[in-house]
């Protein structure tokens, strides 16, 4: 079952109250991240519909090698956006506690922000990192000039 997201932000908003608070800038980061996961979930499924495409027209073995590298490294950014999704929705659930008057897990909530912040950044990293090598493995297969 997917978690709702869109539903969670509305909760939020109606929770908030507009406070201007620590918690509301934990909330606007954290809507921020779900928007990057979902983009990074569909950017991942075109490069795999892209590799697919580029394996179907080859039977190159030293290039099925380096695909089936990088199918790996999608398939570990799949894996890698699920966990980071399972963090958000706790971070989500935590920052509705909060937010509605609930500060038993405060501390928990800003270790939390903390590594999840550092997680993204590494992982927006990784990501980008990945998809120049793969699209300059593309382009000298190609031999586009």
């Amino acid at each position: 079952m997917e978690f709702n997201y869109y539903k969670s932000f509305v909760d939020f908003k109606y929770m908030s109250n507009n406070k201007n608070t620590g918690v509301d800038q934990y909330l606007h980061e954290t809507q921020t991240w779900v928007r990057a996961l979902d983009f990074y979930k569909q950017e991942n499924a075109f490069l795999k519909t892209r590799l697919s495409q580029v394996v179907d027209n080859n039977s190159n073995k030293d290039f099925l090698a380096q695909a089936e590298h990088f199918n790996n490294r999608f398939l570990f950014i799949d894996e890698y956006i699920k966990e980071l999704r399972q963090d958000t929705r706790m971070q989500i659930e935590m920052i509705k506690q909060s937010l509605s008057g609930n500060h038993l897990q405060d501390n928990v909530m800003i270790g939390l922000q903390k590594k999840l912040r550092g997680e993204m950044e590494r992982f927006e990293n990784d990501v980008y990192t990945l998809k120049n090598e793969f699209n300059k493995k593309l382009v000298i297969y190609f031999d586009i000039s």
